[in-house]
């Protein structure tokens, strides 16, 4: 496991982190599906222009092959065995795609109007 020596876990970077990361995993019932697919299209190409989440290498000082927030602190709580290059390409790639259809369906098919926006 990587770390900025300046900061420990569940430090200032970890909350901020927290804070935004939660509302865009429920972004499919609260945001309109126009937002989610904006978001994710933003955060995609954050992802590319710093070579990763900000907020990670903020964090853990780098990030690698198999470095993700959520990868990291599923592995330490004990969630999953080991952070790899599949748990960061599920959290990257698979979640995106899931809740952008979440909100698809949500609330093209099922015309529930979102909570917020």
């Amino acid at each position: 496991m990587l770390y900025n020596k300046k900061e420990k876990d569940y430090g200032l970077t970890f909350w901020i982190h927290l804070i935004i990361t939660i509302p865009a995993y429920l972004s499919w019932m609260l945001f309109s599906w126009t937002y989610v697919i904006i978001g994710v299209i933003i955060i995609k190409i954050s992802y590319k222009i710093f070579g990763g989440c900000i907020f990670t290498i903020k964090e853990f000082g780098k990030e690698t092959e198999e470095m993700t927030f959520i990868g990291h602190y599923l592995e330490k709580w004990g969630i999953i065995k080991k952070n790899t290059k599949k748990t960061k390409w599920i959290i990257r790639t698979v979640n995106p795609i899931l809740i952008t259809l979440l909100s698809l369906i949500y609330q093209l098919i099922f015309k529930i109007n979102p909570l917020i926006f």
